[in-house]
């Protein structure tokens, strides 16, 4: 299998790993004594998902194609809303 799909087993590992790197964050944030820290801490760990999903290869090539797939179609009407008389 690994000589057939390396990509695949190259994506399976990427996503273990982070998985586990998520984990291991998140088991060290319960050992916060402060809340306001452990607040911060999450919000520090969402943002550090975030910023990986983003630049992950994979993220990269999915946003190209939604923006040729955006250009592509035809321009929309903008929606004009009626004035209400009161």
């Amino acid at each position: 299998m690994i000589h057939e799909n390396p990509d695949l087993i190259a994506r399976i590992t990427t996503t273990m790993a982070e998985r586990i790197w998520l984990i291991y964050k998140q088991l060290a944030n319960t050992l916060i004594d402060n809340p306001l820290g452990r607040v911060y801490d999450a919000l520090g760990i969402q943002l550090e998902k975030s910023v990986s999903r983003a630049t992950s290869p994979g993220a990269a090539i999915s946003a190209s194609r939604n923006w040729r797939a955006w250009r592509a179609s035809p321009p929309r009407k903008a929606m004009r809303f009626a004035r209400s008389s009161s």
